[in-house]
Order: C-alpha cells, then structure tokens, then sequence
C-alpha cells in the first residue's frame, strides 16, 4: 500500500513530461532527458526555448564532482558568441521549489549560493540521489537514456578545483518530439555530422596550393617555390588546428607546443626574405 501511494505522489509531484525530449550531444554519445513543465514550468521553457535557439551548442562541462553531479556552465561561457535572438531568449529564473526529487539522473539548474532567484542556463545532472538539495535547487528534468554518455563524462580527468582538464563541451542540444526519439537510431545519425566551414576551406587551400606548386615545380626559381610549399605546410598546420579545437585541452603542455610549433614556422618563413 505505501509503494502505490509514494509513486502516486511522486508522479504529482513532477506531472507528465513535455512533448519534447531535450538531447544532449557529446563527445561521448547521447543523453536524452524528459523535462516536466508541471514541477517547474518556467525552466522548463527556458530549456526547450535555448535548445531549439541552439544557444546551448558549444557550451562546455564547467564542473565534474566525480560520484555526485555534472555541471554543465551557462550559454554565455559557450565557445561561440550568442546572436541576438539567442541572448533574447535568456531570463532570470526565480526558484520553482517542488516536489520532486534530486535522484540520479535529475536535471537540476544551477543559480549563485547566496541568491535562490539568480538561476538563468546553467544546470547539473546528478550522478547519485541528492535528497538535501530537494527544495532548495529546482528540479525539473530526468534522464531517461544515455547513461554510458553521461558514466563516461563523470569519468573525465579534473583539476583540484574540479574542472575538466580538457575542454569538454555540448556539440549540439535539440529539442525533438517524444515520438520521434529512439536512443539508438538517434545516437548514430548524431554521429554522422560533416565537418566544420572552417576546415573544408583551410583543406580546399591546402589542396589547391599543393596542386599549383606541382605544375610550377621546375617553371619558377626554387626561393620563391619553397617559399610557397612553406606556406602551405603552415596552411596545413592550421587545418589540424582547425580540426583539433573543440577538444584541445586549455591547459597543461598543448598551449606550449603550439606556441613553438607556431615561432617555428614563422622563423623558417623569414629564412625566405629577400636580404636587407
């Protein structure tokens, strides 16, 4: 009789979930997370009205507290600038205190510790059952798949201060209809996206110059040709760059190397002056 009774109350606690599930691309895979408008209806549109604006696109994992949550930072701290229809579609969200349950897998929005009304983008996910913050942090989402996903960003490497030691972002977030999500078909068309501008161009050039390098080759003095084949390895050099961004670390020895590799480059160019 009392199991009936705490499910029957859980469930008016939270209501029915939105239409739409909230899916969060990583690097590591999915996570599929049913919002619940009854328990928190403002956050709850504040979440649907970002994603669909991709304003969480390239939002990066701001905390790891290995074994009790995720933090995810806000919009505004996202590798990409936010467009004026997405930095409309922020508000200030007072707290929606109720009834439901800081578990694993809830999705809960983060606000300053001295103000319970300074909520805005920010959330965390819980890695485990978290009964102290119910009522004090608002609820208002539940994992409901991807749970690979989210075991393999509560393992990334940290900083003392909790940090990730490698950037670590949300590639894209949808919000997509109930009946059109399916975990697993959804996973790998996800997985399927083309590259980035960027780096078509940055290859296209590489290309192109390496092409015009070949017919010039034995037509034009050898100065000026090694000139031009040292611009296209920095061309390249660049495309790798391009490539490896999103992941590169922000810390630690890479900083250091590419800083190197880049006065390299840049010291071979000047062997190819003209003397003054």
């Amino acid at each position: 009789m009392i199991v009936p009774l705490l499910l029957a109350g859980l469930v008016f606690a939270q209501g029915v979930p939105a239409d739409e599930r909230v899916v969060f691309h990583t690097p590591h895979g999915d996570i599929v997370a049913a919002l619940y408008p009854a328990a928190a209806p403002r956050h709850v549109a504040q979440m649907l009205r970002l994603a669909r604006l991709g304003a969480y696109d390239a939002t990066p994992v701001a905390h790891v507290l290995r074994g009790y949550l995720i933090q995810f930072a806000g919009v505004r701290n996202r590798r990409r600038r936010l467009s004026a229809a997405q930095e409309a579609g922020l508000r200030r969200l007072p707290l929606e205190a109720n009834g439901m349950p800081h578990r694993r897998g809830t999705l809960s929005m983060s606000r300053k510790q001295d103000d319970e009304d300074s909520a805005e983008s920010s959330f965390s996910i819980l890695l485990k059952d978290a009964p102290h913050l119910d009522g004090r942090y608002t609820a208002f989402g539940q994992v409901e798949s991807g749970w690979e996903a989210l075991d393999a960003l509560s393992a990334l490497p940290t900083t003392k201060s909790d940090e990730p030691l490698h950037w670590t972002e949300l590639t894209r977030v949808d919000a997509v209809p109930a009946a059109e999500v399916d975990a697993k078909r959804w996973t790998a068309a996800a997985g399927r996206r083309g590259p980035r501008g960027e780096l078509i161009w940055l290859l296209l050039a590489v290309v192109l110059s390496s092409a015009a390098g070949a017919l010039a080759e034995g037509r034009v003095p050898g100065r000026p040709l090694r000139a031009a084949c040292l611009l296209n390895a920095l061309l390249a050099f660049f495309a790798v760059l391009v490539s490896l961004s999103p992941s590169l670390p922000l810390r630690g020895w890479v900083p250091a190397v590419l800083f190197a590799s880049a006065l390299s480059l840049f010291r071979l160019l000047s062997a190819f002056e003209p003397p003054a």
